[in-house]
């Protein structure tokens, strides 16, 4: 049976990361990103400190493998 994930509370931004500029949060997700080869062609490029991230792929992920992939990363982030 799948979890139900609908009144799980939504994760927060911590004090450390709003204090950071956008450079260094942008800095900070680079770093995390080279650590895995399946998110080398990943690219940043926003930051926001709400901890919405905007990323740009260099390559075409088939849908059926993006929505775990991206999952996959937001869960290691």
């Amino acid at each position: 049976m799948k979890k139900n994930f609908s009144k799980v509370k939504t994760p927060t931004t911590g004090k450390d990361w709003i204090k950071q500029s956008e450079e260094n949060r942008i800095s900070i997700i680079s770093k995390e990103l080279k650590k895995n080869n399946l998110y080398k062609d990943f690219k940043v490029i926003k930051a926001s400190d709400d901890g919405q991230i905007i990323l740009k792929i260099e390559h075409i992920i088939p849908a059926n493998q993006r929505g775990l992939l991206l999952l996959e990363l937001e869960k290691n982030l």
